[in-house]
């Protein structure tokens, strides 16, 4: 009998996270009312794991995809629920209120507390062993649950014990419920805390900008559209036959997919327009970079070839691995819409023939530019209308749509053309 009642008790706490919602604003054809949070989470775990390029030293992939996936937990809890009534998760949290729960902090606080709470701390013991000798405190832990619960760009509100109102018994035990699960689709292997501290807060950095960067195509309803509840009865199922095929499908759409460096071949190849290197031009072709960050100053006189001689130093460091693209920054819009002009036609001899990079521009502006505009991927919706101004020509450049829509992720382009203040912002990629 108790072992009966102990297991009825089990399937009933791994079961009650199913019904939290994450979205709830369906398209016209969507073939659920809402998207469950159990499939969100997924989802972003799943862009996590295919983003090219990805840098988390000395985490495994299995740890990784877990630990994205937690991203969204503070979702379970009342206040966020209560955004929608109709979806409200009776299960997990009994009929809805006659008095609706108070606003509280947000879902990043909550995730946040969460993640550090006493019995999720535990369940999460045997895959952040702690703490000695070289165990992981509540400190060294509470950078990577920052990083991943403030996926919106902002560090998460730490919040005290909060009241039963705002996060119940119901809530915590889903939440269990729900990291046990995570748990059981990726099996990630216990990760011993690094030596040294700073390594720590460098992974914490780039687990936060993986994250958002995850969760901006994760929650992109077109690319991963409303699954009903019985779509994550088996959460690895939709994991491996649904997740993973549309991360990749989102990737390519995104324009995010790998695009690999041309071997160098010289100048004149990069440019075959060129039928005499200039002096500038040849030493950037003949001189040998330096181990390391490289800070080349190059000053020549006006038509010298001086862009050239740059991107040719550019071509070299991305042909030996010690770059994946480029962004050419400029004093202003002008500039720089006039190099984007000049990009158009070159940019694409950094890359193999196969490859397909996107050329993206990054101002203020940049949507008004009727190049720049021609360039967007055919998903984007633009008039087959052919203008009089020949601006309006066909580029032969390419940019993923998605890319184009914000002047963040124009930084994720492969090669960038915009202004310095774009460069120099906080959201400018590392």
């Amino acid at each position: 009998m108790l072992f009966a009642a102990l297991l009825r008790n089990k399937l009933r706490m791994s079961s009650d996270y199913a019904n939290f919602w994450a979205k709830a604003h369906p398209a016209a054809d969507a073939a659920a009312v809402f998207h469950p949070l159990v499939a969100h989470c997924l989802d972003v775990a799943a862009v996590a794991l295919l983003l090219p390029g990805r840098t988390t030293p000395g985490l495994d992939a299995r740890m990784l995809g877990f630990l994205i996936a937690l991203h969204d937990i503070g979702k379970i809890s009342r206040p966020f629920q209560a955004k929608v009534p109709d979806h409200w998760p009776t299960a997990a949290l009994g009929v809805f209120p006659i008095v609706p729960p108070p606003p509280g902090p947000a879902h990043d606080a909550f995730g946040l507390y969460l993640l550090g709470s006493t019995g999720i701390a535990e369940a999460l013991r045997p895959v952040l062993p702690g703490p000695a000798p070289r165990g992981w405190t509540y400190g060294h832990a509470g950078q990577l649950w920052r990083a991943l619960a403030g996926h919106h760009g902002r560090p998460p509100q730490e919040i005290d014990q909060p009241f039963a109102t705002t996060l119940c018994d119901g809530c915590r035990t889903a939440a269990l419920g729900f990291v046990e699960a995570m748990c059981d689709v990726f099996r990630p292997p216990p990760f011993p805390r690094p030596h040294r501290e700073h390594d720590v807060a460098r992974l914490a950095w780039r687990l936060a900008g993986l994250t958002t960067l995850a969760d901006w195509v994760g929650s992109r309803q077109a690319w991963f559209p409303y699954v009903p509840v019985e779509a994550v009865a088996d959460p690895a199922g939709y994991f491996w036959n649904h997740a993973i095929p549309r991360a990749a499908a989102a990737l390519a759409a995104a324009g995010l997919v790998r695009a690999d460096p041309a071997p160098f071949g010289g100048v004149k190849k990069l440019f075959p327009g060129l039928t005499t290197p200039s002096p500038v031009q040849d030493w950037a072709q003949s001189v040998v970079p330096p181990d390391g960050p490289v800070l080349a100053v190059i000053e020549d006189l006006t038509g010298s070839g001086k862009t050239e001689a740059a991107m040719t130093l550019a071509h070299r460091l991305m042909a030996a691995g010690r770059a994946q693209g480029v962004y050419v920054a400029l004093p202003t819009m002008a500039t720089a819409n006039a190099m984007y002009r000049r990009m158009e036609a070159a940019y694409l001899g950094l890359f193999v023939s196969e490859a397909r990079p996107s050329l993206a521009l990054a101002h203020g502006r940049a949507a008004l530019n009727p190049r720049f505009h021609a360039a967007f991927a055919p998903d984007t919706a633009r008039s087959a209308d052919t203008k009089a101004d020949p601006a309006d020509d066909p580029s032969e450049a390419h940019c993923a749509a998605w890319l184009a829509e914000d002047r963040r992720r124009a930084m994720l382009a492969q090669v960038g053309v915009g202004t310095l203040d774009q460069a120099c912002s906080p959201q400018a990629r590392g």
